[in-house]
């Protein structure tokens, strides 16, 4: 009697891991024990309950995803990818909000990979990131969404111009009527500077900032009760950063070129 098919692919870890790991291509025996390290006589039951079910096939000591088995796992892996990235740090996502994100873009969440919670000190609730500091130094652009101003804003600027780092910056509403008001000079000084860009979006953010480089991406969401606390994501890599380049353009679209203080 055969297993129901979302038995076959979800109830063992095995099988499940299996159908991943020939989604590149066929494999040989010999490559998939090597990959497990594990034996023929724990694997090959396992495999043959997906040859049963027609989701892998196998030819001269080779084994390779049928077309139904490729259907399934191009689904599986978004779903699997997802859940990682959700289960990672489940506590985190499940108290803060995430409206902030497009719909398309939470379909693509787990393309932010596995990303690094940070916790920080109170003292320094509002400092930047010390690691994503480092990374903004030695990249060639910075992006930041932002409805805060961090205290050492004027030394992190510094630096980056000073290192022919592109800074673009889109503030919220309320944050750019803030600093127009309490440091034009500041505005002023920027807006003369050649590789720096700043826009205003016309309305405030549902999450504190998120700013990307070329390989980091730092995300500091809200709580659910509309508070900032002492928690933000690190995540790496290249899926993460066009992931937040699309989040970017999401907001720069209906953003505005800040021209003049």
């Amino acid at each position: 009697m055969k297993k129901e098919l979302i038995d076959v692919i979800f109830a063992s870890d095995r099988r499940k891991d299996v159908l991943l790991y020939l989604q590149d291509g066929a494999k040989e025996t010999e490559e998939i024990l090597k990959n497990f390290q594990t034996t023929r006589q724990s694997i090959l039951p396992q495999i043959r309950i997906l040859e049963e079910h027609y989701l892998v096939f196998h030819y001269d000591d080779i084994y390779e995803l049928s077309t139904i088995g490729k259907v399934i796992v191009d689904q599986m892996s978004p779903l699997i990818n997802t859940i990682d990235v959700f289960g990672r740090d489940i506590d985190y996502w499940g108290t803060h909000n995430i409206d902030c994100i497009p719909p398309d873009l939470l379909n693509r969440i787990y393309e932010l990979g596995c990303c690094d919670l940070i916790q920080v000190p109170l003292h320094l609730l509002f400092d930047e990131d010390e690691q994503f500091l480092e990374e903004a130094k030695n990249t060639d652009s910075l992006f930041i969404v932002t409805s805060f101003i961090f205290p050492n804003y004027r030394k992190f600027f510094a630096e980056l111009i000073a290192n022919n780092v592109n800074i673009k910056v889109i503030f919220s509403q309320d944050i750019y009527e803030k600093v127009r008001r309490d440091i034009p000079e500041d505005i002023h000084h920027y807006l003369e500077t050649p590789n720096v860009q700043f826009y205003l979006y016309h309305g405030n953010f549902k999450f504190l900032s998120f700013s990307y480089t070329n390989h980091a991406v730092l995300i500091r969401l809200l709580n659910l009760e509309g508070n900032y606390d002492n928690k933000r994501l690190f995540c790496s890599g290249n899926s993460a950063r066009g992931w937040a380049k699309d989040l970017f353009e999401y907001y720069l679209k209906d953003s505005i070129p800040i021209t003049e203080v």
